[in-house]
This record gives structure tokens, sequence and C-alpha cells, in this order.
């Protein structure tokens, strides 16, 4: 990270506005840029977006919607310094280096010459969603809910040249996780928190820069530190072994489980906290690493089996490739009167 001299600091006294260059791809990121284009005074703007062939990049549409000029990467894999350049011509910034580069959800790693060679005049940040050096990695937000954790946060970072995540801290602020929260609720909350941090941070330069702590310093030695890998497709399968929290954590973290009955693979798009969880019916014996659906026609819906023992209602579920359907419907389709069970594996 290019770090400010002595010499510099005093000049940021006399600076009123800032050449921002703006690195975001989804809508985490657009809490920033929307509150960086509102409420951050700057002489000019300039976006880079990666160019996505599947999904319309809100990051793309809102800068179009605003006039914000923007500009691709010219390789889908790999950020070069020319990249910058290319988005300072586009934002008319001129040759001289820009000043403050902001890195939000960007699928990108942010090449070392950016940040060695003075490009970058004043800042280079990035907004990660978790209490740092806790949860580095692409799925901060899911694995503290799966883990059932009860707080997470915001860290705003300087971008390290070695890698993701590991830059110093320029702030941190510790959030609350609600017990039935689910990934969406969090994700918006912490991108709004996040966007909040930056533009303070941005209307307090100098002094909101110059105290950075290394993420060694915060290491606690009594606490085992978890990384947050990209979450992927099988992760969705339920695990029968695990208790009903650790299956309803699971849940709202991904926002549909699977699992498998006859053959067939059933998605359970949404289950209630045990808690709230409330059932008259006889319970079944099942094998250990198993489970059952139980349609209880009185209460016009069904239950799924945590390992442990205890039950959470499930209202929404289909089978694969098939038309989703709530409990109720799905409940009439195999038990005509009192109480059905229905094995799952």
């Amino acid at each position: 990270m290019h770090r400010l001299t002595r010499l510099q600091r005093p000049l940021l006294n006399q600076i009123r506005n800032y050449k921002i260059i703006f690195c975001g791809s989804d809508p985490f990121s657009l809490h920033s840029l929307q509150k960086l284009h509102k409420q951050v005074k700057y002489t000019k703007l300039g976006v880079i977006v990666p160019v996505d062939a599947v999904h319309e990049s809100p990051i793309r549409k809102y800068c179009l919607e605003n006039n914000i000029t923007y500009s691709h990467p010219a390789d889908t894999k790999k950020l070069y310094l020319s990249d910058f350049e290319n988005a300072k011509q586009h934002a008319g910034f001129g040759p001289e280096p820009f000043d403050i580069l902001v890195a939000v959800s960007f699928r990108y790693f942010i090449p070392p010459e950016v940040l060695n060679k003075n490009h970058v005049n004043i800042a280079a940040l990035n907004i990660h969603p978790s209490l740092l050096p806790q949860y580095r990695g692409a799925a901060p937000i899911h694995h503290a809910i799966i883990n059932g954790d009860s707080e997470t946060g915001v860290s705003i970072i300087e971008l390290s040249p070695e890698k993701f995540d590991v830059g110093n801290i320029v702030e941190q602020k510790r959030v609350p996780i609600g017990d039935e929260e689910t990934y969406t609720e969090l994700y918006h909350k912490l991108g709004n928190i996040g966007a909040d941090m930056l533009v303070n941070i941005l209307n307090n330069l100098p002094d909101s820069i110059t105290k950075s702590t290394r993420q060694s310093e915060l290491v606690d030695a009594t606490k085992k530190y978890k990384l947050a890998s990209k979450v992927k497709h099988e992760t969705m399968e339920i695990n029968w072994n695990d208790s009903a929290f650790q299956i309803y954590n699971k849940w709202r973290a991904l926002g549909s489980l699977y699992c498998h009955s006859g053959g067939k693979k059933l998605f359970l798009n949404h289950l209630s906290h045990p808690k709230n969880t409330v059932y008259a019916f006889k319970k079944p014996d099942v094998e250990p690493g198993k489970s059952v659906i139980v349609y209880y026609k009185p209460h016009k819906m069904l239950y799924i089996r945590g390992g442990d023992g205890q039950y959470l209602a499930c209202s929404a579920l289909q089978w694969d490739k098939k038309k989703a359907m709530d409990g109720y419907s799905f409940g009439c389709g195999i038990a005509s009167k009192g109480q059905f069970t229905f094995p799952l594996e």
C-alpha cells in the first residue's frame, strides 16, 4: 500500500474535492457507490465494473441512470494497470495520480503496481463484511450465519499488494446478528453500514487514515479464526446429523437447502426457527443420519426432523425441476388425513 509521507499529509487539508475510482460489481457495493455519489464532495468519479454476460450489473445500471462514467476491464479474469489508465481517461482525470481508490465486493485482485507506484495519491480502501481477521474470504456473511454467530461486523481496510483481505484496518464496527436474520437482510444491513463508514472516512481526511492497525495486532491467541471460502452448490445439502438449529442457520444463510427422498432431490425453500415450531404429533422413530417430513393435517403444516430430534416447520418446498409448493399443498398430495411420515435421505 502506498502510504503518505509527512510532507504529503498537510497538503490534504487544502484538498476540498477528490478524484475517485470506484471498483464494484453487486448490490452490496452499490450501497457504497450511491453514498459516494451523493455524500462525498469530489471533482470527478470514475467507475470500473466487470462485464457480466448473465445479469445486468447494478453498478453499471446506476452509472447509466446518473451519468457517471464507467469502463470495463479488458480481461475477464485479471486486472491490469492499463484498466485504471483507461478509467482515468474515461473520467477525464488527466495523467496525474487520482486521489482515492475504493474496491467493494470486486471480483478482481487490484494489481500491486497500481498501489506501489503512486498512482493513488491518498488512499486505496476496501470494505469487507466481517471483523477481520475473522472470515477472510469470498463469503463472510454466509459463514457467520451458518456458524450461528451472534455478532459480525464491517472492516474498512487498506488494499494490500500481496493478497485479499490482509490489509491494515482503518476502521471496524461490530454488528449484531439476529437469530432469525437471513443472509439477504444482513447483506444489505452490512452494505449500508460499510457505506456510511466509508463516507465518514473520506469526509474526515486526513485524520481518518493516518492511524491504521495491522491485523496481526488484533489476533487473540485464545481464538480460532475461520476462513470464509466460496459457497458451493453442495453446501446446500442437509446433513441429517446436524441439529434443527444448525439446519435452520444453514437455511437462513443460503435461502434454500436440499435433501433426497426416493432418489429424487427435494428443495426446502422456507423453514421456521425451531423456537417458533409448536407440534403435537407423535414423533416417529428415525435412523441416525436420516430424517423425515411429518405432515400433520390438523396444523396443515409440514415438519422436518433435525439430528437432535427437534423439528422445524417447513412452509415452502419443491422437487428438483418442478413447481414450488407451499407446505399445505405438498401435504395434501401425500396424505388424506391425520399424520403422514415421509422419509428423507
